[in-house]
């Protein structure tokens, strides 16, 4: 008898995948694979039950997530699968620091810093009305905050692996392949690397704020530090096998970065000038990040507290 499967293929359903075969007397045969490119299937019309219900599904959804969370957004915060899995982005930066104020107010100990993978980040955040729909498709996954215990040499093998990806040269400009890997980063921590050294090289300086005085220290290998994530990555999720271990959890992604955009002042994030993972030789990069032309600390290590 003659079989098919269709399964999803690669993401945002770009493609549905094909699967026919033969099967005889238990035993299959006559095995092929074939992609159907979605843009394809927009004449084949479509199951009236199936389709009823899928619309029932989805109208229920949008009804229920269509709370407002901001009534008028002023910020354009990028989310796209190509900058979030090679740099820093100001959605990323506004997710983590979501985490680490959950983090500090819920969890027995307080964090050192959050990280979450830009794979997680699937969407933009436009000006305008943003609804909790809107923050779900940016973090569909429903990942539960979660909080580890990492040693200080783990850490920074964490961040060589965030940044381990080859190159490309586009436009003129040397940049990281997209990884969903990429590790976005709390206003906690600061990282330097060199994008011009080989993978598992890279990364020049850690420098984590210490809760007590404020202040950025050079990460230290032997210290544990409490790092807040999603269920994901801490359960060695992207291949980050530094981390695991027990795990202390919370809620889900999207109602953390939710509850924090009703209470904070965005404006701080309305930047795309990298301010918290860094690229450039060591020397240079401090000198022009630490200290501005009259001495004191430029913006890029410190933030206005959220109103």
């Amino acid at each position: 008898d003659n079989y098919g499967i269709l399964a999803k293929t690669v993401t945002a359903l770009e493609n549905v995948g094909k699967i026919s075969f033969l099967f005889n007397h238990h035993k299959v045969s006559d095995l092929k694979a074939s992609l159907i490119n979605v843009k394809d299937t927009n004449k084949i019309k479509a199951d009236p039950s199936i389709e009823k219900q899928v619309n029932k599904a989805n109208n229920e959804f949008k009804k229920e997530t269509s709370k407002v969370i901001i009534p008028n957004n002023k910020v354009e915060f990028k989310g796209d699968k190509n900058i979030a899995r090679t740099q820093e982005t100001n959605l990323g930066n506004l997710i983590t620091d979501a985490m680490e104020d959950y983090a500090a107010k819920n969890f027995k100990h307080k964090p050192d810093f959050a990280v979450t993978n830009g794979g997680g980040i699937r969407a933009s955040i436009s000006k305008g009305k943003v609804t909790q729909n809107d923050i779900i498709t940016v973090l569909p996954f429903g990942n539960l905050i979660s909080q580890i215990k990492v040693k200080g040499m783990n850490v920074k093998k964490a961040f060589e692996h965030s940044l381990g990806s080859p190159t490309e040269t586009k436009d003129g400009k040397k940049q990281l392949l997209p990884n969903g890997g990429f590790l976005q980063v709390s206003k906690s921590i600061r990282v330097y690397y060199d994008m011009n050294q080989k993978s598992g090289s890279r990364v020049r300086d850690i420098q984590v704020r210490n809760r007590e005085t404020g202040k950025f220290e050079k990460l230290n290998p032997n210290k544990t530090y409490y790092v807040a994530t999603n269920d994901f990555t801490a359960n060695k999720g992207d291949g980050y096998d530094m981390f695991g271990g027990q795990r202390e959890e919370g809620i889900s992604l999207d109602e953390v970065v939710g509850n924090y955009i009703q209470k904070h002042n965005l404006n701080e994030y309305n930047t795309n000038n990298p301010e918290r993972i860094i690229n450039g030789k060591l020397d240079s990069v401090k000198k022009s990040t630490h200290k501005s032309d009259n001495g004191k600390q430029s913006s890029n290590h410190t933030h206005k507290k959220s109103a």
